[in-house]
């Protein structure tokens, strides 16, 4: 029997965010698996217990090949608006 509980996500992937839910029982490597080899050109995962963010870019076959952690006091710019910089600790605020 599957877990019934989910996790909502949000994705943003070429000007709009795609909000979906995700089951419990996948794991961290899972998704980003699933996500790079759906050619997802960037997926955020926001670690609330570390207050930071993980930022995976460049999908392959093989998962994504640049891994990023911002943490409170940086910004970062998503892929789709590098023109917009992004607080981190507004992330959390």
């Amino acid at each position: 029997q599957h877990i019934q509980s989910t996790k909502t996500s949000a994705v943003l992937t070429r000007f709009r965010w795609i909000n979906h839910r995700i089951p419990v029982f996948l794991k961290r490597g899972d998704v980003k698996q699933i996500y790079a080899r759906g050619g997802v050109l960037e997926m955020w995962l926001i670690d609330i217990n570390r207050q930071a963010v993980e930022v995976y870019r460049d999908p392959s076959e093989n998962g994504y090949q640049t891994e990023l952690t911002f943490v409170l006091d940086a910004e970062m710019s998503p892929i789709a608006f590098s023109d917009c910089a992004i607080a981190i600790s507004q992330v959390f605020a």
